[in-house]
């Protein structure tokens, strides 16, 4: 037994061979017209635009990626697993009497091959593809780990498993008393419960799993009556319920509950999620980018001989926005806004230099609610202020 592991799989894909491996795999879809009204040619020419996407932007310099494909983007993550189908393909067939079994998920292997042909397999494969390179972990005692799963060689050469954990592995989970809705925690426990039951082929490998389970969630401040309850005859079955929307609520502890019970009797379906999150603590390791610069804000542009000020919305940046106002002054398209029919009817001029963010928000139906609630909440404002703009439920916030 023997696992093989790619190293950095997704920048050592050549671009180049993605685009083949893409357009073989098309040309073979006979039905593909039933799919999408897209010709090949354009699904590769839109293909080949997402994947040279690759700049990005480090210390005050812009950068380009010139080889591989981009970490992060979720086109690159088909692609390597369409390109390591075409390599692992070409490296079964090409050698003989190959593998009695191979499983990959995604960059791993795992492979049952004799002990004499692991070497020249392994420096066969690594010959299918330069920039592809793998490294191989062959068993110890009998055992090696794939995943999460720790497999085992027994006597007459058959095969057990059981749940693997890294030596490094804490025993840390979500905290039972921290402020996440209990589906949270519950969910914690039966996916640590499920896996025991589908990594564990034997009945008291499984029962010591659940054990641990139970004394590991235990530590992190789980109660027992949660531990040991024992599960529904319905509880895995799908329940179809006929809702009327779905609401998405920020957790608070005591109130969303409280909401929630109040919306499930009129049919609505109720989802949280925690206020505070570990990545909102920690510092960003992202270059910051300029207020002026960041794209979807609402923003307000003062007026440098009265006391009012302009607010408007945009999907692109403040930057972009005030040369399409400036440009719209210097044209006269007085029709276009508030603020240039402002500085026409007045013959006033604006403060570009002192005008802010408000807000950034990049759902386009949350930007115009915050940019509607700033015109109404506002005295000083040159908009026109619209009832329509901004929904009846929510006018005690302007009181």
């Amino acid at each position: 037994m023997a696992s093989f592991d790619v190293v950095s799989l997704f920048s050592k894909i050549p671009v180049e061979l993605a685009f083949d491996v893409v357009l073989h795999r098309l040309e073979l879809w006979v039905d593909i017209s039933s799919y999408t009204k897209w010709s090949i040619k354009d699904i590769c020419q839109g293909l080949k635009i997402c994947l040279n996407a690759t700049h990005l932007h480090f210390r005050a310099n812009n950068y380009q990626q010139i080889f591989g494909t981009a970490m992060g983007s979720p086109v690159s993550a088909v692609i390597a697993n369409m390109v390591m189908e075409d390599v692992e393909t070409r490296a079964l067939n090409t050698f003989i009497s190959g593998p009695k079994l191979w499983k990959r998920y995604v960059d791993d292997t795992f492979v049952l091959l004799k002990q004499e042909k692991l070497t020249d397999f392994f420096n066969h494969i690594n010959a299918v593809e330069s920039s592809i390179n793998f490294t191989m972990e062959k068993e110890k005692n009998g055992s090696i780990a794939f995943l999460d799963t720790l497999i085992t060689r027994k006597e007459h050469g058959q095969l057990s498993t059981k749940v693997y954990r890294k030596p490094t592995h804490t025993g840390k989970y979500l905290h039972f008393p921290s402020e996440h809705p209990l589906v949270h925690k519950c969910a914690v426990l039966n996916t640590l419960l499920h896996r025991a039951d589908k990594l564990c082929d034997q009945e008291s490998e499984r029962k010591k799993e659940i054990d641990l389970v139970r004394s590991t969630l235990k530590q992190n401040g789980y109660q027992d009556r949660l531990l040991y309850r024992k599960k529904s005859a319905n509880a895995t079955k799908s329940q179809e319920h006929e809702t009327r929307g779905l609401a998405l609520l920020p957790y608070l502890p005591g109130l969303t509950d409280k909401i929630k019970r109040c919306l499930t009797t009129h049919k609505i379906q109720v989802t949280s999620k925690p206020v505070r999150k570990l990545g909102n603590l920690l510092t960003s390791i992202k270059d910051p980018v300029d207020i002026k610069s960041r794209q979807g804000v609402v923003y307000s542009i003062p007026c440098r001989d009265r006391n009012k000020r302009y607010i408007g919305v945009t999907k692109r940046s403040l930057e972009t926005r005030q040369k399409e106002h400036k440009a719209d002054i210097k044209n006269k398209r007085f029709d276009k806004s508030a603020l240039t029919q402002h500085t026409f009817d007045l013959n006033h001029r604006m403060d570009w230099a002192n005008s802010k963010v408000l807000e950034f928000e990049s759902n386009y139906f949350r930007r115009r609610l915050i940019e509607s609630f700033h015109i109404n909440s506002d005295e000083d404002t040159m908009n026109e202020k619209r009832s329509d703009l901004f929904p009846n439920i929510y006018r005690f916030m302007l009181q």
